[in-house]
């Protein structure tokens, strides 16, 4: 018996470093070697488990996971575990996870991506089996097929008031807090995601693009982050004027916990500037991949250390104000993403208690530090190092709190150095559509099932630049060509379900043309007013290239001259003196329009001219 515990304690680092306890580290390695393996053996066991352990988050389930895996009658090695590792990330439960690895690979299939779409496209184990044998036999649907599907699980966004999305040829889709000004209010204008994990994360960066001019005295907007949905707390505040940029916020304080996020606009009197616009919303994390509990000489004044045999939840307890205790050196040289977690709670008959979690240098000077003002019950603390260019720390833990009653003190549990490595980079895409549920999961799969590349790329090009999937199966079904796409988008930014009826009109009127160009005219001009606003152009009359040209002037005009003024311009421009060139004509109408901007001290300068 006790030669076989010294490979035990041997293979067993490797579940430790996850902050596995010993004693279940113990139990897993005699599930692994029941049938007698030898330490070569079961030591490549254990390596495989660690791989299940941080795909699955805990080590029950990732046993649970071995133990499926081996009785499914598909080979579980260092070549397949990794593939198992990612169908069980991609899907709810460890048994079907098992099952979409086996059935992957029966059909040969050994691309994660394949996992993903079948995880996200399959309502059950038979949908999943079917996506995964027509990727096989069409891997050409495999990019535009995976790109769909993880829109569509990807978290979405919820529009209130006036905030709605557009297309935009650099940005993609472009979330505006102006797209849909008769919705706008005075207050309670938001952009909320839904929940999002952040279950075993490291130094969680938000990260956004983002355009703003906020010019009125009243008119505000903050990034805010709740963990409940209710309460929020302010991030970053917009105001004045910046083109585009990338913003990025630091999450790491919420790691563990789910999160919502939100834009919010506040605007008490009149508007002025263009507003908030965001584009390309992601979430970059890393992995927790190894874990180490700190360890603390013999404990000091008021300190009450706990016994290994304690285990991992009894807490570091000190019943004595203002003494601290000093852990033993950890190096954190060469570790991705060191963090620092903890839960305490300081118990006192004082308002003014305070706590302190301080890391110190070598030469014991505090460069980091997490803590709470006041009693209060079990907080999480986090406290990130990435930034720290120290080789070695030390951690002190103190408090100071007023004590008069039996169990006053500050208690500190769960405290662990977290670590992750560069392969494990996260990137969790913030573009999904809110909307999207079980209908357009299953349309897709029909999709996907029965048509070609051609199909699904329109489709996949036409979602690029809406908020949802759902928008995307409606519109399609209105194209005739790739090249339409810009035009209806551009309609639907601004009309949503009436860009159907506008988008129509255009193919009905203006086929052959430039349908961008001419679903710019229609929203200035309006679905009613546009077969007359066509008129006034000179559709019929004129070439195609002096149509476009009084399309692109039609627009300059209306930027701030109104329809009537606009349709009165453009008849002073199409009515010549005698037999001057229409070439001349429109540079001596560009000209006075540069130095007369006004629609009133233009045309008076016009007629004086």
């Amino acid at each position: 018996m006790q030669m076989q515990m010294q490979p035990t304690k041997k293979n067993a680092d490797g579940l430790l470093d996850l902050g596995v306890s010993p004693e279940a580290a113990d139990r897993a390695l005699l599930l692994l070697g029941a049938d007698g393996a030898d330490s070569d053996l079961l030591a490549s066991r254990v390596e495989l488990l660690v791989q299940l352990t941080r795909a699955c988050g805990n080590l029950q389930n990732a046993k649970l996971a071995f133990s499926l895996a081996q009785r499914s009658e598909a080979k579980l090695d260092s070549r397949t575990a990794p593939l198992l590792a990612d169908a069980l990330r991609c899907c709810d439960c460890v048994p079907a996870g098992v099952r979409l690895w086996k059935t992957a690979l029966e059909a040969g299939v050994t691309d994660s991506r394949c996992l993903r779409t079948a995880a996200r496209l399959g309502e059950d184990g038979a949908g999943q089996i079917r996506v995964l044998r027509k990727l096989q036999q069409k891997p050409e649907l495999l990019e535009t097929a995976y790109e769909l599907a993880r829109r569509l699980n990807a978290p979405g966004w919820q529009a209130e008031g006036s905030w709605g999305a557009y297309c935009d040829r650099e940005h993609g889709l472009v979330w505006w807090d102006h797209a849909a000004p008769e919705l706008r209010q005075s207050f309670g204008m938001s952009l909320t995601t839904g929940p999002i994990s952040l279950r075993d994360r490291l130094q969680v960066l938000f990260k956004f693009k983002v355009r703003h001019a906020i010019l009125g005295t009243t008119d505000r907007c903050h990034l805010e982050v709740s963990t409940d949905g209710r309460r929020w707390q302010k991030l970053v505040k917009f105001e004045g004027t910046a083109d585009w940029q990338t913003c990025q916020v630091d999450l790491s304080q919420f790691a563990d916990d789910s999160i919502y996020l939100r834009f919010h606009v506040l605007s008490g009197g009149h508007r002025q500037g263009r507003g908030v616009e965001i584009a390309a919303p992601r979430l970059e994390s890393y992995q927790v991949e190894r874990q180490t509990s700190l360890s603390f000489p013999e404990a000091g004044d008021g300190w009450k250390l706990p016994q290994a045999e304690d285990g991992p939840s009894q807490p570091i307890y000190c019943d004595k104000s203002e003494s601290s205790i000093v852990s033993e050196s950890i190096s954190i040289e060469g570790l991705v993403a060191p963090t620092l977690t903890a839960e305490s709670k300081v118990l006192s008959s004082s308002v003014y208690a305070e706590s302190r979690v301080e890391v110190l240098n070598a030469e014991g000077d505090v460069v980091a530090q997490v803590g709470q003002d006041g009693a209060s019950d079990w907080k999480r603390l986090v406290l990130g190092l990435h930034d720290l260019q120290e080789p070695e720390i030390r951690v002190r833990l103190w408090s100071r709190f007023a004590s008069r009653g039996e169990d006053c003190g500050f208690y500190l549990k769960l405290l662990r150095l977290k670590a992750s490595d560069e392969t494990s980079l996260h990137i969790r895409y913030l573009d999904g559509g809110h909307d999207d549920g079980i209908a357009e999961q299953r349309a897709l799969l029909e999709m996907l099932e029965s048509s070609e590349v051609e199909d699904l790329e329109q489709l996949a090009n036409l979602r690029k630049g809406l908020p949802s999937l759902r928008s995307a199966l409606i519109l399609a079904r209105l194209l005739e060509s790739e090249e339409q796409i810009p035009a209806l988008l551009n309609l639907f930014s601004i009309l949503k379900d009436d860009a159907i009826q506008a988008f129509e009109l255009l193919k009905e009127v203006a086929a052959g043309e430039d349908l961008l160009l001419q679903s710019k005219v229609l929203l200035k001009s309006g679905i009613e007013k546009y077969p007359s606003t066509r008129d006034h152009l000179g559709d019929g009359l004129l070439s195609m290239e002096e149509f476009q040209d009084n399309c692109r002037l039609y627009l300059r005009l209306r930027e701030s001259w109104s329809e009537q003024e606009t349709r009165r311009g453009l008849s002073l421009l199409l009515t010549p003196i005698a037999d001057e060139a229409p070439a001349a004509r429109r540079e001596r109408f560009i000209t006075l329009l540069d130095s007369h901007p006004r629609a009133e001290a233009f045309i008076e300068a016009w007629e004086k001219g």
